[in-house]
């Protein structure tokens, strides 16, 4: 689901840490610039430290990022299987909440990170040349 908040300086830093307080976010992509000094930075601290409070997702780098959708993309995997097995064996899985949904294309995001980490990386060796 796409979700438009303000930029992190007018006040999009807490908006995102609201929605992790309330349970409504569950894992954050924030990529940065390690290298260079943000006018923000407290506010991306005190973002941090609401992830690691609530346990958040909180990918500030492509690789990080295409790890985490991996591994979210083989629980889904297995608890889709699980649900699966349950049917088959006359579970009657409408009382059942182990089931997750997703949209296809989740399945597709961890490959496009990588892709994109790889593109990164090739550009900055080629301006290091």
């Amino acid at each position: 689901e796409e979700l438009f908040v303000p930029s992190g300086p007018l006040g999009g830093d807490q908006v995102l840490g609201a929605m992790m307080t309330e349970h409504k976010l569950h894992a954050l992509f924030f990529f940065r610039d390690p290298l260079t000094s943000h006018v923000h930075s407290t506010d991306i601290e005190a973002l941090s430290r609401v992830a690691d409070v609530y346990q958040i997702y909180f990918c500030t780098n492509y690789r990080t990022a295409a790890a985490v959708l991996q591994t979210l993309a083989e629980r889904i995997e297995a608890a889709r299987a699980f649900t699966d097995s349950r049917s088959m064996t006359g579970f009657d899985s409408s009382n059942f909440t182990g089931s997750v949904g997703v949209p296809d294309y989740v399945n597709d995001l961890g490959k496009w990170m990588r892709d994109k980490h790889q593109e990164f990386g090739s550009s900055i060796k080629k301006a290091s040349i």
